[in-house]
């Protein structure tokens, strides 16, 4: 049978990684923007430069979702950690109301 123990603590900071890398992953935005502004300011009134904007927007887009799924990724962990923590807890509790009888 397979073991099914699971350490709420190291769950609990998986969490808190995923919710840190998401600050991490949107706080790019800026920089592309910004790049994606240079780079289009290069080739102004081109298509290239319509390009160039649009590909940033799509990135935008993509960094917000990637950052807003890690995030939500964090939260379901602790949540998840919490709740085990909680249930050991209440297991513990009843079976020493049992024993106390």
């Amino acid at each position: 049978m397979a073991d099914t123990t699971m350490d709420p603590a190291a769950v609990q900071a998986a969490g808190a990684a995923a919710e840190q890398l998401s600050t991490q992953v949107s706080g790019f935005k800026p920089q592309l923007a910004q790049a994606a502004g240079e780079a289009a300011g290069g080739v102004p009134r081109t298509a290239t430069a319509g390009s160039i904007q649009t590909s940033g927007g799509a990135w935008d887009q993509a960094i917000t979702k990637l950052s807003t799924d890690m995030d939500q990724q964090g939260i379901n962990l602790k949540s998840c950690a919490a709740r085990q923590s909680g249930t050991e807890s209440d297991v513990a509790g009843s079976l020493n109301a049992i024993q106390a009888g």
